[in-house]
C-alpha cells in the first residue's frame, strides 16, 4: 500500500510537470520554480519516512521474534530444573500468579492453569498438621516481603512429600512487589537426614549406655582399691592393688578417649578457660607417667627453664591429657634410655604467651610412611596380628584436635632406631601475678649434684639454678666424698648434696653413709621405695636427710631443699591430719546428713564408706519413689540422686523434689555413670544443681558437696514468708524479690501475677508446636518465660526456662527440659488462680 501511494505522488509530480511546464522559450515565474522545489522536499521527505517506517516495522519484527525467544528459552530452562519456578504480583486486587513451572502437580496436586487462575488451589493438598503455620507464614511474607524458605508436607495421591519453598522480594520502580521463588521436592534429602539422624541418635545412645554399664563396674572397681590400699595392706598386697588399680585406670582411659573422639566428630568437645599452675600439671604428669618409666628402667626426665611463665589461664585438663598421651605413648615405645619433656617460652606479648611442649624419647622410632598416618583416628604404628604394644589408636588423634583448639599445631620428628620427638605450641593467656622461679632462702646456695645419667644430671643442675641454687656437678660418689672431706681444709661453699641413688660403684646410699652429718642430702629414688629408704637413711644426731621420688619436677625438688636444709616444716608435721587421705574440703562436712540414692549394692556400700569416712550421716534410698518416701520423714542437707534406676529415676525423681516448695533449696546432686555433655544437660533440666561422673573421683565428690553443703555454701532456704501473706502458698515463688522489682508496689506485683498467669497458661502447647516446627519462636517462647518469671520472683522456674532455652539452642534434651518446666509451671499458675483479684491502685 505504500508503494502505490509513492507511485501516485510521481504521477502528481509528472502532471504538474506537464501542466505547469511552458514552452522552452518561454521563461518561468518565480512561484512556479518556487512550487516545484516545494514538490521536490516534499517528496524527498515522504522517501525518507517510507524508508524509516519500513526499518523500524523490521525491527519490531526482529524483537518480538527475540522477545518469543527469550520467553521460550526461560520457560524451557524453568521446566527442565528440578523445581517448580513460581512468580506473584503483589498489588491491592491481590497475589495472583503470574508464571508457575511444569511439575507442579506433582508437588501440589494442582495443575499450573488451577494455580494461576486461583492461587488457594495450592492449600487443598498441604498436610493437615502444616497447614496452619504455613499459611501464616505465607501470608507474612506476602505482607512483609519476608525473604526465606520454609520446609512444609504435602499429600499427593496418597503419598506424603516434604516440600521446600523458597522466596525472594522484588520491589519495582512503581512500588509494587514481585514475589520469585521456587518449589522443590526434598523428600529424599529429609529421609536421608531423619536416617542420619536416627543412626546418631542410635550412637550417641550405644555410647551412652556403653559408658554408663562400663562405668558403674568400674566405680566399684576403682573405690574398692582405694579402700583397701587404705586399710594397711603389707607392702606385695599394696603393689597387686596398686597395679590392679592402674589397669582400671587405664580401661577408664580408653572409655574416656572414644567418648572424647564421638565429642569431636560432633563438634562438641569443648575448651575450658580458667586460672591454673603449670608445675602443678607437669607434678600431675610425673604421678601419671612415672611409675610406668621406673618400672622400665626409664630416666624421666622434665625441663622447665625459670623464664617459662606458669600462673596460666586455660584448659589444665586438656593440656595435661595431651602431655599425659604423649608421654605415655614415649614411654611405651621405649626400651631403654629416657624421655624428656622440655618446655619453652616461644614468645610473650602483653597478656598472651606461646610455649612449645616437646616429648623427646630414645624409643624405636618410625618411618615416613608410619608418620603419615600417625594422627588418623583408629591407626596403628603396628597393626600386626603381633604387635607388642595395645591401644585404640584414638590418643593422638584426640590430642591433635586438642591442640589445634588451643590455637597450635602436633607434629612429629622421626627416624627408625633414632627416637622420636613429638612437639606442640599452645597460647595461653598470663594470670596478672606471676610466681618468681628463685626461692629466696635458697638464692646462692652451692649445690653439689650427681647423677651417672648424663642428660638427668643436667636437668637436675638446671632446675636447682633455676630455684636460685649454684649447683656443681659431681663425677661419681667417690668425687662427692672427696669434697666433703676437703669442706674444713679448704672452706668449700656446699650447702647441699642432691644425688641419685642408683649409680654404679658406690651408689647414692652408701655415699649419702658415708657423708654423714657433714652435709644434707636429697637422695632420689624411685616411687616405690622411697618410705623404706628414707628410715635407712636418717640415724640420730645427722643432718636432715630427705628422699625426692623420680622424676624430679621444680615443685618437688623445691620442698625438697628447702626440708633438707630446715627451712620447711617436715612432712609428718601434717601426717596426723592427712593420714585418712580425705581432701580438706571433706573435713567441713562432718555431721551434715546426706540422702544416698543408688540401685547397685557394691556402689551403696562404697559410696557410704566414703562419705562416712569424712563424718557425713548418710541414709541410702534404693530408688527415686523410696528417696520421696524417705524426704517425707527426715531432713537432708543434700541428696546424692543417681540417675538409672527401676521403679522411679533419678530425673522423675528430681522434678518431683523441684515441684515441692519446701524441697525447693535442697540441692540434688547427680551422681551417675552417664558422664557424657546431654547427660549433664539432662540432669540440669531435670532441676539437678550439679554432676559428679563415676567412677567417683573422691576429691571432686568432697569438693562438690562442699560446694553446696558446707556453711554458707549452696542453696539457702528462703525466710519463711509470713502466714498472712496468700503468696506464700504459690510454690516457687519468692514475692519479696517480685515486690521489690514491682517497687513494692503490691497491687502492681498483684496484677503482673495474675496477667503472668493468663499469659503462659497455654505455655505446654505453644512450646511444642514451636518446638516442631519452629525452633526460633520456641527460643523466644523460652527466653520470654525466663525472663518474665525472674523478674517476677520466680528463681526455680526462672532457672528451668534458661535451660529449656539451652537445651533448644543445642537441640538436645527438649523433651525432658519442656517436662521440667511444666513440672514448675503448672502448679504455680493453679495456685495464681486460688489468688484474690488484686485490688485497683
Amino acid at each position: 500500500m505504500t508503494g502505490s501511494r509513492f507511485g501516485n505522488i510521481g504521477r502528481f509530480q509528472a502532471g504538474v510537470g506537464m501542466v505547469a511546464m511552458p514552452a522552452a522559450d518561454a521563461a518561468w515565474p518565480l512561484w512556479s520554480w518556487l512550487c516545484l522545489a516545494a514538490l521536490v522536499l516534499l517528496a524527498a521527505w515522504l522517501f525518507v519516512v517510507h524508508r524509516q517506517l519500513r526499518q523500524e516495522r523490521a525491527r519490531h519484527r526482529q524483537d518480538e521474534v527475540a522477545l518469543r525467544d527469550a520467553r521460550q528459552f526461560i520457560d524451557d530452562i524453568a521446566n527442565e530444573l528440578p523445581v517448580v519456578v513460581f512468580q506473584r504480583s503483589v498489588g491491592p486486587s491481590g497475589s495472583p500468579f503470574t508464571f508457575v513451572g511444569h511439575g507442579v502437580h506433582e508437588l501440589l496436586g494442582c495443575t499450573a492453569e488451577e494455580l494461576m487462575r486461583d492461587p488457594e488451589q495450592r492449600w487443598r493438598c498441604v498436610h493437615e498438621d502444616d497447614l496452619a503455620w504455613t499459611q501464616t507464614w505465607v501470608d507474612a511474607s506476602l505482607t512483609h516481603g519476608l525473604v526465606g524458605s520454609i520446609h512444609f508436607r504435602t499429600r499427593v495421591n496418597g503419598r506424603v512429600r516434604w516440600i521446600e519453598a523458597l522466596s525472594t522480594a522484588v520491589r519495582r520502580p512503581d512500588g509494587s512487589r514481585v514475589i520469585h521463588g521456587a518449589w522443590r521436592d526434598i523428600t529424599e534429602l529429609a529421609e536421608a537426614q531423619q536416617v542420619a539422624r536416627a543412626a546418631a541418635n542410635a550412637k550417641s545412645a550405644f555410647l551412652a549406655n556403653m559408658s554408663h554399664e562400663i562405668r558403674t563396674p568400674m566405680n566399684a572397681i576403682l573405690g574398692m582399691a582405694r579402700l583397701a590400699l587404705a586399710s594397711g595392706l603389707d607392702e606385695r598386697q599394696r603393689r597387686y592393688v596398686h597395679k590392679m588399680e592402674r589397669a582400671a585406670h587405664s580401661l577408664l582411659g580408653i572409655i574416656n578417649d572414644v567418648l572424647d573422639f564421638s565429642k569431636i566428630e560432633a563438634g562438641k568437645l569443648e575448651m575450658d578457660s580458667a586460672p591454673f599452675d603449670l608445675s602443678e600439671v607437669i607434678d600431675s604428669l610425673a604421678s601419671m607417667v612415672g611409675l610406668q618409666a621406673e618400672e622400665k628402667g626409664l630416666e624421666l626426665i622434665f625441663r622447665l627453664p625459670p623464664e617459662v611463665p606458669t600462673a596460666l589461664v586455660g584448659d589444665a585438663l586438656r593440656l595435661g591429657q595431651v602431655l599425659v598421651n604423649l608421654g605415655g605413648n614415649a614411654v611405651k615405645f621405649t626400651e631403654r634410655g629416657e624421655v624428656t619433656l622440655s618446655v619453652e617460652l616461644l614468645s610473650r606479648c602483653g597478656p598472651r604467651a606461646t610455649l612449645r611442649f616437646a616429648v623427646r624419647d630414645s624409643g624405636v622410632g618410625m618411618d615416613a610412611a608410619q608418620c603419615e598416618r600417625l594422627f588418623r583416628p583408629f591407626e596403628q604404628v603396628d597393626s600386626s596380628a603381633t604387635r607388642r604394644h595395645g591401644g585404640t589408636g584414638l590418643g593422638l588423634a584426640i590430642s591433635s584436635h586438642l591442640v589445634r583448639q588451643m590455637g597450635g599445631h602436633l607434629g612429629v620428628q622421626s627416624q627408625p632406631g633414632a627416637g622420636s620427638e613429638f612437639s606442640f605450641t599452645a597460647e595461653f593467656e598470663l594470670q596478672p601475678q606471676q610466681p618468681e622461679a628463685r626461692v629466696p632462702l635458697l638464692a646462692g646456695r652451692h649445690v653439689l649434684v650427681l647423677d651417672d645419667h648424663r642428660g638427668a644430671c643436667e636437668a637436675l643442675a638446671d632446675m636447682a639454678a633455676g630455684l636460685g641454687l649454684v649447683p656443681d656437678c659431681a663425677k661419681d660418689g667417690w668425687d662427692v666424698l672427696r669434697r666433703v672431706a676437703l669442706l674444713p681444709q679448704e672452706g668449700l661453699p656446699y650447702e647441699l648434696v642432691l644425688m641419685d641413688r642408683d649409680m654404679p660403684g658406690m651408689d647414692g646410699l652408701q655415699c649419702a653413709q658415708q657423708i654423714g652429718d657433714a652435709l644434707p642430702v636429697v637422695l632420689l629414688t624411685g616411687s616405690l621405695n622411697g618410705d623404706e629408704l628414707l628410715q635407712r637413711l636418717q640415724h640420730p644426731g645427722t643432718r636432715r636427710r630427705e628422699v625426692l621420688a623420680k622424676p624430679v619436677t621444680p615443685q618437688a625438688l623445691r620442698r625438697a631443699c628447702l626440708s633438707a636444709l630446715g627451712l620447711l616444716p617436715p612432712p609428718a608435721d601434717d601426717a596426723a591430719e592427712a593420714g585418712d587421705g580425705l581432701p580438706p574440703q571433706a573435713r567441713q562436712l562432718a555431721g551434715r546428713r546426706v540422702l544416698l540414692v543408688e540401685d547397685n549394692l557394691i556402689n551403696q556400700e562404697l559410696a557410704a564408706e566414703l562419705l562416712a569416712s569424712a563424718g557425713l550421716q548418710v541414709t541410702v534410698a534404693e530408688n527415686g519413689q523410696d528417696a520421696l518416701e524417705r524426704l517425707q520423714h527426715m531432713n537432708f542437707d543434700a541428696v546424692l540422686m543417681d540417675c538409672q534406676m527401676p521403679v522411679m529415676d533419678g530425673y522423675e525423681a528430681t522434678r518431683a523434689i523441684r515441684a515441692q516448695p519446701r524441697w525447693a533449696a535442697l540441692p540434688v546432686i547427680a551422681m551417675t555413670a552417664n558422664a557424657m555433655a546431654s547427660d549433664r544437660e539432662r540432669a540440669f533440666a531435670a532441676g539437678m544443681d550439679d554432676h559428679i561422673a563415676k567412677p567417683i573421683d573422691v576429691a571432686r565428690m568432697f569438693e562438690v558437696l562442699a560446694r553446696w553443703m558446707a556453711p554458707g555454701a549452696g542453696r539457702r532456704p528462703a525466710p519463711p514468708p509470713e502466714p498472712s501473706d496468700p503468696l506464700a502458698q504459690v510454690p516457687g515463688l519468692d514475692a519479696a524479690v517480685g515486690r521489690a522489682a514491682a517497687g513494692h508496689n503490691d497491687p502492681l506485683y498483684r496484677r503482673l501475677l495474675l496477667r503472668f498467669g493468663d499469659m503462659q497458661r497455654d505455655f505446654g502447647p505453644q512450646m511444642q508446636a514451636a518446638l516442631a516446627h519452629d525452633l526460633p519462636r520456641a527460643r523466644r517462647l523460652a527466653h520470654d518465660l525466663r525472663s518474665v518469671s525472674g523478674a517476677l520472683g520466680m528463681g526455680p522456674l526462672s532457672r528451668l526456662a534458661g535451660q529449656l532455652e539451652e537445651s533448644v539452642r543445642h537441640g538436645e534434651g527438649q523433651a525432658d527440659a519442656l517436662a521440667a518446666v511444666l513440672a514448675q509451671l503448672q502448679p504455680l499458675i493453679e495456685a495464681l488462680d486460688r489468688l484474690p483479684a488484686a485490688e485497683p491502685q
